[in-house]
């Protein structure tokens, strides 16, 4: 059996079958594993009804953004270039995916993943949304364009930049652990896009994000498990995180390079002509 490597929503797929069917469409191969390509950052939160915001939540939220590295600073940011080692678990074994990932503020999200493969580039604005691989370039449906729109909305550093946003609401909700940690529960919704961070009340870090993304299998709830803060020209980010999958180990991720407002060329944001 051979394997192969497929864009599904915004995570890399493998499947599993002959190298000669390699040709056939999605629907025509075997089993599939879904595999995160997230990079590190906090993910999205189950998508109930959202909870306005209380004086507690708000007070949270200022701590984040003093341990980001402060709302001057965080303003300052127009685009984020993360690269980084992806560790996926999967039914087939483990294997690791290079992703370069770039973000521009507030609807541009660029990402190209380095399989043993092939290389897959992913691409969604507000009026574009397209999946390239070596076996050519589709459309992505609207459904993954609007889910990758929403990771970028729940990007830390984009939701700081929108603490005053009325479209935002921050509840405190009670507290946890993580790990051995005491954590405050902050409930987020990001115009529309829903997270839960886990905070450490004394320094103002995340150190776990609950998620509900869309798998191959349907809703999959996502939790990422953060530690060694590093400084990026002044941004403070985890640099590591810890996946679990619908309470499955599915791996981690690295950040091996941050680069705060990189020049980016417009036109890989463009269709192909």
């Amino acid at each position: 059996m051979a394997e192969k490597y497929i864009h599904k929503d915004r995570l890399a797929v493998v499947v599993v079958g002959k190298a000669a069917d390699f040709d056939k469409p999605l629907t025509s191969f075997g089993p599939v594993t879904t595999l995160n390509v997230s990079t590190p950052e906090p993910g999205t939160g189950k998508d109930a009804a959202p909870v306005a915001s209380n004086p507690e939540g708000k007070a949270l939220l200022a701590k984040i953004i003093g341990a980001l590295g402060g709302e001057e600073k965080l303003h300052s940011v127009r685009a984020v270039q993360r690269k980084s080692s992806v560790l996926a678990k999967t039914p087939q074994g483990e294997m690791t995916l290079d992703v370069d990932a770039i973000s521009v503020y507030p609807d541009q999200l660029w990402r190209k993943v380095h399989t043993p493969m092939g290389v897959m580039t992913m691409v969604a604005t507000r009026s574009t949304a397209l999946m390239a691989a070596p076996q050519g370039t589709q459309e992505m449906p609207s459904s993954q364009k609007q889910e990758m729109l929403k990771e970028l909305k729940r990007d830390p550093i984009f939701v700081a930049q929108h603490a005053d946003d009325p479209k935002f609401t921050f509840a405190a909700a009670g507290k946890a652990k993580v790990g051995e940690a005491d954590a405050s529960i902050l409930d987020v919704n990001a115009d529309g896009a829903q997270v839960r961070w886990f905070v450490e009340p004394q320094t103002g870090r995340i150190l776990r994000s609950a998620s509900q993304g869309v798998g191959m299998n349907g809703p999959a709830e996502q939790v990422l498990d953060y530690s060694d803060w590093k400084d990026f020209a002044g941004i403070q980010l985890a640099s590591k995180a810890k996946v679990t999958r619908d309470g499955q180990d599915a791996g981690s991720t690295e950040v091996k390079e941050v680069e705060i407002n990189p020049t980016v060329d417009p036109k890989l944001f463009q269709k192909p002509q």
